[in-house]
């Protein structure tokens, strides 16, 4: 599940970094359990959301290395910065999960109120999987609490941006960045033919146009992922495997982000921090 770290929890309100579950993509956990600020510093920069948010918090920690600026993590696998949502998997996460999920997210809310204002908080949810996947009985698996579901991601999103807004800080909005076929990528790494994976963006893209569209006359960052990882696609296609770079821009699950890939989103964050 990974890093999560509670602003106002610890020794003398210094934030504390806690593990929920196993970490993702080879955290070091006894490195944290000793040194649980280690991502913390006098200025920080506040990640919030699920495994994806979890997949960037290394490479923004190191794209904020030369500011001397540190990052606080609230994140949860599994469990959307949505505010408003229930995530819809009772079968495949157990029965308690969307309680847990509404509760962590609540808890955490509650701590980014306590940040300095001005503070730079990104978050991660914005996904075309959150609108359109099912659980295993067919049931979307996000829910808005007032059982109203149309366009749930975009409206949850604003929703959240905008009390973020009221706190006085700066929302940074990671959009929708494509995701594979990590059969297919596990396929090619084993056969060297990593050119084989790609998949059309199109339907990314029209998300993400979706929420750049709702997000008019707010004061957020949004990072649109297409362009820093797939480039300028003619064709509407993005290819798993960076050939110039000879790296993946992905998980072998082919939807989260490898370091490689989270670095090119994190360095387009630390530039819109390092520009205020």
């Amino acid at each position: 599940m990974g890093l999560v770290v509670s602003h106002l929890e610890g020794l003398k309100n210094r934030p504390i970094a806690l593990l929920d579950g196993e970490a993702f993509d080879n955290l070091d956990k006894k490195l944290l359990l000793r040194k649980p600020h280690k991502f913390s510093l006098s200025e920080n920069v506040y990640i919030w959301g699920d495994s994806y948010a979890d997949a960037l918090t290394y490479p923004i920690k190191d794209a904020l290395l030369d500011r001397n600026i540190g990052i606080v993590g609230f994140i949860r696998h599994s469990c959307p910065s949505l505010l408003g949502t229930l995530r819809n998997e009772p079968i495949r996460r157990g029965v308690d999960d969307a309680k847990k999920c509404k509760a962590f997210n609540l808890a955490s809310f509650s701590d980014i109120s306590k940040v300095p204002k001005n503070s730079y908080v990104v978050i991660t949810s914005a996904y075309d999987w959150y609108e359109s996947g099912k659980n295993r009985k067919g049931e979307p698996i996000l829910l808005a609490d007032n059982k109203n579901n149309s366009d749930v991601v975009i409206s949850s999103l604003k929703k959240t941006v905008e009390a973020l807004l009221l706190l006085d800080l700066k929302p940074i909005v990671v959009l929708t960045h494509p995701t594979f076929n990590g059969g297919e990528i596990r396929k090619s790494i084993r056969f060297r033919n990593p050119l084989m994976v790609r998949r059309s963006i199109l339907k990314t893209q029209k998300l993400n146009q979706r929420i750049t569209e709702s997000m008019q006359g707010l004061e957020v960052e949004l990072v649109d992922p297409i362009p820093l990882l797939c480039g300028v696609s003619e064709n509407y296609n993005c290819n798993a495997y960076d050939v110039a770079a000879k790296r993946w821009i992905v998980w072998r699950d082919g939807s989260h982000l490898y370091y490689y890939g989270g670095s090119k989103l994190a360095n387009y964050i630390a530039s819109i921090i390092n520009g205020s």
